[in-house]
C-alpha cells in the first residue's frame, strides 16, 4: 500500500488532506485496501481504493472521520445485493440515512 503522496498523478502529486483515506486509523487493523486511479476519457485521475474482504476497514475509515451522521445514496441494484454492507456504520449511535434511487 503506497501512501497517497508517493503515487504520481501525471506531472503533479495528489494533494494530501486530513480527509483522504491514505492512512490506517486503527493500529490493530491491517490495511488491506490498495490505492488505484480511475481515469475517464483521459481526464483527471480519480483516486479509488480496492481490496478483498475490506468491510471492517471501510467501516473503520468512515468512522475515523467522526461525522455527525452518514448519508448513503445508492441505486436499486446495489441495494439488492449489498443492502447490509454499511449497517455497522450506525453501531456507535451515529445516525445513518440511506436513500435508494
Amino acid at each position: 500500500l503506497k501512501h497517497v503522496s508517493e503515487v504520481p498523478v501525471g506531472p503533479a502529486q495528489l494533494p494530501l488532506s486530513p480527509h483522504t483515506l491514505s492512512f490506517c486509523p486503527m493500529t490493530t487493523l491491517r490495511c488491506t485496501m490498495e490505492l488505484d486511479f480511475l481515469n475517464f476519457a483521459g481526464r483527471a485521475p480519480i483516486p479509488a481504493y480496492t481490496g478483498v474482504d475490506v468491510q471492517p476497514e471501510v467501516i473503520s475509515r468512515l468512522r475515523a472521520m467522526k461525522p455527525d451522521r452518514f448519508l448513503v445514496v445508492t441505486d436499486e441494484a446495489v441495494e439488492q445485493h449489498y443492502s447490509s454492507y454499511l449497517d455497522a456504520l450506525g453501531a456507535d449511535g451515529t445516525p445513518v440515512h440511506k436513500y435508494v434511487l
